[in-house]
């Protein structure tokens, strides 16, 4: 199901927006490397990601470390958190100036 998220206005290079689409929280992020939507909940503890550190293709949670892959949800660095489920993340697009995200 396409979901309009938010205008493309409210989310500028290198930043995140969290929103809550039909109960889920879904945070989005614009790097240079592209537009990103992944659920807004750390994989270790359950968290924000709202506030984390972007580099490119990751994302780092503010809280612990937890580095993840935005392009599919694998952690790149566990921190030593064993068994952590890669973080979920949904297909996203932008036209004319709104940005869509897709959702199951």
């Amino acid at each position: 199901m396409r979901i309009e998220a938010a205008p493309s206005s409210d989310l500028p290079l290198g930043q995140s927006l969290s929103l809550k689409i039909k109960d889920l929280d879904i945070l989005l992020v614009r790097t240079e490397a592209g537009l990103f939507a992944i659920e807004d909940t750390c994989p270790h503890a359950s968290q924000s990601l709202a506030q984390g550190r972007i580099e490119s293709t990751t994302l780092a949670c503010k809280h612990h470390g937890v580095q993840i892959d935005l392009r599919d949800g694998s952690l790149t660095r566990d921190m030593g958190f064993l068994y952590l489920e890669p973080a979920k993340v949904f297909s996203v697009n932008e036209s004319d100036g709104m940005i869509f995200v897709d959702l199951p």
